[in-house]
């Protein structure tokens, strides 16, 4: 859900991708923390994002040069 909802925010509505970012993290631990999936749920998340975070800057890199 959290992904099929970035993607649909992020291409479909124009929102900023850093924002919608935000958002679904937030969304996805708060989800978490109300089904208690625990500690390794919100490590998931997090490190997701950070993934997210550094494809988007290799993207910026790589626009950057052509």
């Amino acid at each position: 859900l959290m992904v099929v909802g970035y993607a649909t925010f992020t291409i479909t509505m124009g929102v900023p991708w850093i924002g919608a970012l935000i958002g679904f993290a937030v969304f996805g631990i708060a989800a978490g923390l109300l089904m208690n999936l625990g500690g390794a749920w919100i490590a998931t998340v997090i490190g997701l994002c950070v993934l997210g975070v550094f494809i988007e800057i290799l993207i910026w890199l790589g626009s950057a040069l052509l």
